[in-house]
């Protein structure tokens, strides 16, 4: 990823006040905040964001 200097900057200043170890992390911290505020928006309540495991054989019923 490209990054500005003022968006290095930025993202520096987030991950030393989130206590992040990359900038790779502060990406990810900030989109999963995103997507919480929209889920939020969206639904009027918070829900969880989990992994959705793939090539799992779905149970037929």
């Amino acid at each position: 990823m490209t990054l500005t200097d003022a968006e290095r900057e930025l993202f520096e200043r987030v991950r030393v006040q989130q206590g992040l170890a990359s900038i790779d992390q502060v990406v990810e911290w900030l989109a999963k905040s995103r997507l919480r505020q929209l889920v939020r928006q969206g639904t009027g309540s918070p829900r969880a964001l989990h992994l959705v495991p793939r090539n799992q054989p779905r149970d037929e019923a």
